[in-house]
């Protein structure tokens, strides 16, 4: 299950993200002081959406699926970026994406069930 938010949720929120990023860069003539946070973002928000919905789905271990969900997306853009750049952020970014992670669990895990409404049908 964390595979499939990761691969449902996580990566196309970053990837999407990331795009979005690249057009601000290129359209806002930011500082280079910019570029690292606005990269970092699409990352940690997609480790936050993936952790969220496999926490939902199973509703149990909110943190240690925060974690997962985190380290795994986290990895998955690290090589990307090594292959691609040869370099990938700083340790500070693992942190706020770990971070994010476990909060996106415990917001999964909390969130009610739907429940379809039974009544009437006149």
């Amino acid at each position: 299950m964390i595979l499939r938010m990761i691969l449902l949720r996580g990566i196309p929120l970053s990837a999407l993200g990331m795009l979005g990023a690249s057009a601000i860069l290129c359209a806002l003539d930011l500082p280079p002081a910019m570029y690292k946070p606005l990269a970092s973002l699409p990352v940690i928000l997609g480790c936050f959406a993936a952790a969220e919905g496999a926490a939902r789905h199973l509703r149990r271990g909110g943190i240690s699926i925060g974690i997962r969900c985190a380290a795994l997306l986290t990895i998955l853009w690290y090589l990307a970026a090594r292959v691609i750049s040869g370099h990938f952020g700083t340790p500070l970014l693992f942190m706020f994406t770990i971070t994010s992670g476990i909060i996106g669990g415990i917001y999964g895990v909390n969130q009610p069930q739907y429940r379809p409404k039974m009544g009437n049908h006149f």
